[in-house]
């Protein structure tokens, strides 16, 4: 039986697989409380902005509903009115 040693440190680098990180586990890593945080790199593979001035994932960007506002819209008239003239 070997004593265990929380100390030790293995003498070699141990190559590690590349983890595959899913959308939820990039949302997770931002209010984790051990290995916080992601790179900007990561970042911008998750968010997305759309041109109604909403942040959202990438993910459910294709289903969104946008809010523009209509009341800052403004439509053009003159050139359909020249058009029929």
């Amino acid at each position: 039986e070997t004593d265990f040693d929380p100390f030790a440190i293995d003498l070699g680098p141990k190559h590690k697989q590349p983890i595959k990180t899913d959308q939820f586990n990039l949302l997770m890593k931002l209010d984790a409380l051990m290995d916080p945080g992601l790179t900007t790199k990561q970042l911008k593979m998750l968010l997305t902005c759309c041109e109604c001035g909403l942040t959202m994932t990438k993910r459910v960007y294709d289903d969104h509903e946008c809010m523009v506002d209509s009341a800052s819209e403004v439509i053009d008239l003159t050139t359909l009115l020249s058009d029929v003239e």
